[in-house]
């Protein structure tokens, strides 16, 4: 192995490849983060940015460790980031509401936290924005929000301060010694390095074929609107048991969103997803039939055929990883997962168990 060798090759520069830059870097690993295109070009500098607790099934399946410990490393990294001087992000913690739309949600939500539980008036007294008709609401005190793309440089910029490396390039494949891994085909050249993490969203699926097993990952795309408007008296963010949101960000737009779009590779905002969302929105708030869109976004999130992260040892080849596949929660779960995975390469016991995450159970 040349001197110049990575300990760690990760290829996609999204959330989830810039955490896993930080979390290795800080266990003493030299990571090479490599991304063809820009950092947090793709979903992760299009999210809406906004991290609640699981209220659902979520809370207390195989999703639950990992959803507790990412919400916690978000809180934790929140001052680390600072400290090692990354430029800010927006993190600012702020409740969020979780609205019922009808009897059968209610009683669903009483359900998993009867504590929080606020009827109509009590809701609307927190959200003024809310004006339609609905059956009441979770409290989620422990939320918060930041600004994505800002979270996922500042994560880059934290790697670097701790040895790790970025270059652009388009990784076309691996350099193998027999069945471990020697190094990284990019751009026609060979990048030597003792482990590679393929961490590129969707397109993770294409790495397949150089690994020699499936990672059964499709393209979500989700388009958001960014509203200019006026000010309610009491603006608590919110969401509908169907993942629909509205949030005010630092910058006063209002962010309304979102879709689900099984159109394979298609990055293009359109028309119909303006009007889904604008007539999602409006079932709460009347006010959005008013408001000015000023920005439509589009993006694409890794889907598993399971709705669980993929996460792990490429099964049959030293040295390879995956890590991909959170869906619509990739933001919230990088955190988590960056720390459990960088403390699985580094031969550490990860905090959350990964076992549920494994690629290998795809056969």
């Amino acid at each position: 192995m040349s001197e110049s060798a990575a300990d760690v090759v990760i290829c996609g520069g999204g959330v989830l490849g810039a955490g896993l830059a930080y979390e290795l870097a800080e266990r003493g690993a030299r990571p090479l983060l490599i991304e063809s295109r820009a950092i947090a070009s793709g979903a992760s500098g299009k999210a809406a940015g906004l991290l609640s607790p699981a209220s659902d099934a979520r809370a207390v399946g195989p999703l639950g460790s990992l959803w507790r410990a990412s919400l916690a490393r978000h809180h934790e990294l929140a001052e680390e980031l600072v400290g090692l001087g990354a430029p800010g992000y927006g993190f600012e913690e702020s409740p969020s509401l979780l609205i019922a739309a009808d009897v059968a949600e209610a009683r669903t939500l009483r359900q998993a936290a009867p504590a929080q539980w606020l009827e109509p008036d009590e809701v609307r007294a927190r959200c003024a924005w809310i004006d339609g008709p609905i059956e009441g609401g979770l409290l989620r005190e422990a939320s918060a929000a930041i600004d994505p793309a800002a979270f996922t440089q500042a994560l880059i910029h934290a790697s670097k301060a701790r040895g790790a490396r970025v270059e652009h390039g388009r990784v076309t494949g691996l350099s193998l010694n027999g069945r471990s891994i020697a190094g990284v085909q990019v751009d026609g050249r060979i990048v030597p390095a003792n482990s590679v993490v393929l961490a590129m969203g969707p397109w993770t699926s294409a790495a397949g074929e150089w690994i020699g097993c499936r990672v059964p990952v499709t393209p979500l795309k989700g388009q958001i609107l960014r509203l200019r408007l006026p000010p309610a008296q009491a603006e608590t963010r919110f969401s509908d048991m169907d993942g629909n949101y509205m949030a005010r960000k630092s910058d006063g737009l209002v962010y309304v969103g979102t879709t689900e779009e099984r159109v394979g590779f298609d990055e293009a905002p359109t028309d119909a997803a303006r009007r889904q969302i604008l007539r999602q929105a409006g079932r709460f708030v009347s006010a959005v039939s008013q408001a000015e869109v000023v920005k439509q976004t589009a993006c694409l999130r890794p889907l598993s055929p399971d709705g669980l992260p993929i996460l792990g040892a490429a099964p049959g080849l030293s040295g390879a990883f995956i890590a991909t596949g959170h869906g619509r929660a990739g933001l919230l779960l990088a955190p988590g997962s960056a720390a459990a995975l960088a403390a699985h390469i580094t031969g550490e016991s990860p905090a959350v168990d990964l076992t549920p995450f494994d690629p290998a159970r795809f056969g």
